[in-house]
């Protein structure tokens, strides 16, 4: 199954095979050590707040494919071209990020 991190200004930002994956992505775009909340609205749609504190938080929506539509995203799941990675980007491929 596939995860999507949503942001409400950007839309797909990221797409990743696990919700681990999304929400460890998600903190590494952050620069963030630490899952400050995590809110669920059923099965597959996760609001996360992360941050190393909550003046210097960011939330995105971690939803599963299926769940897109509740999220407000119509568009079919094969032609949504999240924002990251850029293929004009190589460092932002998953291989090139590093986190601490």
């Amino acid at each position: 199954m596939r995860w999507y991190v949503c942001d409400m200004d950007d839309g797909v930002l990221r797409v990743e095979s696990s919700r681990r994956d999304a929400v460890e992505w998600w903190k590494c775009d952050q620069i963030a050590t630490d899952v400050i909340e995590r809110h669920t609205y059923g099965p597959g749609f996760y609001d996360y707040l992360v941050g190393d504190s909550r003046e210097d938080a960011a939330r995105a929506a971690i939803v599963c494919e299926d769940k897109l539509p509740r999220y407000g995203i119509t568009t079919p799941p094969s032609q949504i071209q999240p924002l990251y990675p850029c293929k004009d980007r190589p460092h932002e491929a998953r291989e090139a990020l590093v986190c601490s």
